[in-house]
């Protein structure tokens, strides 16, 4: 079955090393015919992440690999997650930007158990899920399993998706390109992917005063001089990554993530604060929780925003 939905959408796989389209797939491997690289086909989950991989997405998927390791048993009741307020906070805003329209192919990066993708499905679009860690989609490819869903994922790294050009019609990326450090490549990359009017949309962390104090505590750079440099010195150099939970995470100033997609060839580009549940449960304190929630619904403090762009 998985070998099955694999040839399905082979035909929109590429090379991420030397971005050649001549790939050749047999039952264990995807092999790019340019420069020979190889790519294993693992769990029904084509592999394709290059060897030599920059050091912040590696830090970051060792991250999410542990997180997800162990999460089968808590996405036993997977109907919870589907209906939950995370949920329909982004699905408020995707459901519109192909809602009534025809069949589409819907990508999540950083997909994760890729349950946006999953309620795609069930509207009858074409899911496909990228992820670096090798863990998510396991999970993913699991609950889609369970809920005899088809979604086609690829281990790979969003610096060099392995999908041809002009070849996706929604794309989105809950809390996924803050966790690269070249972000203008990154957003070069979805634009490429993207077909002609192509939307996509993307959750980040807002460079707040939120960032600047609670977000330390799992270890956010804030993508601006002088502040990224003394963060990474304090959060790589000194404490070696211990508290940085989500890996690698950066938060960024509006006017660069619209200099970032305008840039990289993005038409219409909003952005805007995502309106979303607010949870401190870290805090570990009831009444400290309720003021910290207070405080993020001013915008110095909120966390996240959206950024909504057309090719």
């Amino acid at each position: 079955m998985r070998n099955t939905i694999v040839k399905e959408f082979f035909h929109l796989l590429l090379c991420p090393r030397c971005k050649s389209e001549e790939l050749r797939l047999d039952e264990t491997a995807i092999t790019c015919k340019r420069c020979k690289s190889i790519y294993k086909i693992l769990d029904g989950i084509p592999v394709m992440l290059i060897e030599d991989r920059v050091e912040d997405v590696s830090f970051t998927t060792d991250k999410w690999d542990e997180l997800y390791r162990n999460s089968l048993r808590a996405y036993e009741n997977i109907d919870k997650y589907l209906h939950s307020q995370e949920v329909k906070d982004v699905l408020k805003y995707i459901e519109p930007l192909w809602g009534g329209k025809e069949k589409c192919t819907y990508m999540e990066i950083g997909c994760g158990p890729s349950l946006i993708g999953l309620h795609m499905f069930k509207k009858g679009h074409s899911v496909i899920g990228i992820d670096s860690s090798h863990e998510a989609l396991k999970l993913a490819q699991n609950i889609y399993q369970r809920q005899d869903a088809n979604g086609f994922f690829v281990c790979a790294d969003i610096n060099n998706i392995p999908i041809k050009n002009n070849s996706i019609d929604l794309l989105y990326g809950g809390g996924v390109i803050e966790h690269v450090n070249d972000l203008d490549n990154v957003v070069s990359e979805l634009y490429r992917i993207m077909k002609p009017s192509g939307m996509a949309f993307n959750t980040v962390p807002y460079l707040s005063l939120g960032s600047l104090s609670y977000r330390q505590i799992w270890g956010n750079i804030p993508d601006f001089p002088i502040l990224k440099q003394i963060a990474e010195f304090i959060h790589l150099t000194l404490l070696g990554g211990k508290h940085m939970r989500f890996g690698y995470e950066k938060s960024f100033p509006i006017y660069k993530l619209k200099k970032t997609f305008y840039k990289a060839g993005f038409k219409r580009v909003n952005v805007g604060f995502f309106d979303c549940a607010l949870k401190f449960e870290f805090v570990g304190n009831k009444r400290l929780e309720n003021i910290f929630v207070k405080l993020a619904k001013y915008k110095l403090f909120w966390p996240m925003v959206y950024v909504s762009s057309s090719k």
